[in-house]
């Protein structure tokens, strides 16, 4: 994204190596996992957030959309799956985390889970482009297992939690930007 293309488009990127975030994000719950009986840092936090409901944007049959407490974008948000019990919250913008089971890649997403994932992503983007009352831009990104390079290099990629993170660039109004590289 950025300022030469003001128009829709999209890039998917496959590499050899993981990027800077993303390593320290499987580091983070590597080391989240060897400290609490193997248990996944982000299926924790979920159910915390859950709980709590104060960054709970909303949810649906499989996911949950929050504002993570260490947003550091407006309007940044994850999201996760989660129990159809949760009640919808329109307080604050959200973040996409998988709730009721652990998912470690969009490639494990059942026929249900699909349809639950595009619901949420539907929601938030046409509550973003309701928030300034224009067609909000936005850099995405899924976040999931890595592919391993050999059948060996499995250790420690199901302790990856799928969620994805939204990165719009307005700031205060429409026309107020901030242009992140996708």
């Amino acid at each position: 994204m950025g300022s030469s293309n003001p128009h829709p488009h999209g890039q998917a990127w496959s590499t050899s190596s993981i990027p800077s975030e993303n390593a320290t994000e499987l580091a983070s719950m590597t080391k989240y996992a060897a400290d609490n009986d193997g248990k996944c840092l982000l299926c924790e936090y979920a159910t915390l957030e859950m709980k709590e409901q104060a960054r709970v944007v909303f949810s649906n049959d499989h996911f949950v959309v929050v504002v993570p407490w260490w947003a550091v974008w407006p309007f940044e948000v994850l999201g996760k799956p989660h129990p159809p019990w949760q009640p919808l919250q329109l307080a604050h913008p959200p973040a996409v985390l998988p709730y009721r089971r652990h998912i470690t890649s969009i490639a494990e997403l059942d026929e249900a889970e699909q349809l639950s994932f595009a619901d949420a992503l539907g929601r938030i983007t046409i509550r973003y482009d309701n928030v300034f009352r224009t067609t909000f831009p936005y850099v995405f990104g899924i976040h999931q297992r890595p592919v391993p390079k050999t059948a060996d290099a499995n250790s420690g990629l199901d302790l990856v939690h799928l969620h994805t993170h939204f990165y719009p660039p307005l700031l205060r109004s429409a026309s107020v930007r901030k242009f992140p590289a996708g």
